[in-house]
């Protein structure tokens, strides 16, 4: 039996652009057909309640891991690494389909919080990466 992955998706603008609906789910679908789960449904995120649509979709547990269109998701979060350590001591699989990236071990996540602490080096609006230090 195939994992059972929902989808995250936003209606907000990301660092390359907006991007719509359609395409994030359709990015999302792809990614995790390549891996051979089974994509649910997509939960949307809105402008103003980026932490209270995923606070509630975390308290769900219909689902075997969570599927983000971007890591650049985790950016409209308040505290962003705390989200991202929140993701994976639940010890579901996570991943982010533009990035190509997910985790659902130490070694995997590593590999995401590199990436994330690259992605927050490289924007001159966010100061994040003092957090990683």
């Amino acid at each position: 039996m195939n994992p059972k992955i929902v989808g995250y998706i936003t209606s907000s603008q990301l660092r390359d652009g907006f991007v719509s609906q359609q395409v994030q789910n359709l990015m999302i679908k792809n990614f995790l057909e390549n891996l051979d789960y089974d994509f649910l449904l997509s939960w949307t995120e809105y402008k103003e309640t980026p932490s209270l649509v995923f606070d509630s979709l975390f308290l769900e547990n219909f689902y075997d891991g969570i599927c983000f269109y971007s890591l650049q998701q985790i950016f409209k979060f308040s505290k962003p690494l705390e989200y991202l350590y929140k993701l994976k001591n639940k010890k579901i699989w996570v991943g982010f389909a533009q990035e190509g990236l997910f985790f659902n071990s130490d070694l995997s996540f590593e590999t995401v919080l590199k990436t994330w602490w690259l992605m927050t080096c490289t924007s001159s609006k966010n100061n994040f990466y003092l957090e990683i230090n």
